[in-house]
């Protein structure tokens, strides 16, 4: 334990503190943007003004991604294994979400001219 080494006590204790609220912001980011996600879908009150209908979707949501994540670390799945595998296939998705943004930005009709000067 190079932290109790370190600093001891105290600095183990602000260690798993600072570990455990990044986690929670983790997961409280990822459930919040299950919401925004879901924000266009008609009839769902996901914070729209003036809401459509009256209701707590956006804590459904949220409340069923923390079981569905929880579900998945149950099943006894390496949690280090599921990540190399979702970064091996982002990198492999990667060049095809960026190769219609660098056509559209290579395409002369879509250049907006900027006037400069003040």
């Amino acid at each position: 334990m190079p932290v109790v080494a370190a600093g001891g006590k105290l600095a183990l204790a602000f260690a798993i503190i600072g570990i455990v609220a990044a986690t929670f912001g983790a997961a409280l980011e990822t459930t919040l943007s299950g919401g925004y996600i879901l924000a266009p879908i008609p009839r769902l009150d996901l914070g729209q003004v003036p809401p459509t209908r009256p209701g707590g979707t956006v804590h459904v949501v949220m409340f069923v991604a923390v079981v569905a994540g929880a579900a998945v670390l149950f099943t006894g799945v390496d949690p280090i294994m599921v990540t190399e595998y979702s970064v091996v296939f982002s990198a492999i998705a990667l060049p095809l979400t960026y190769l219609p943004i660098l056509i559209v930005a290579n395409d002369p009709q879509y250049r907006v001219i900027r006037p400069t000067g003040g």
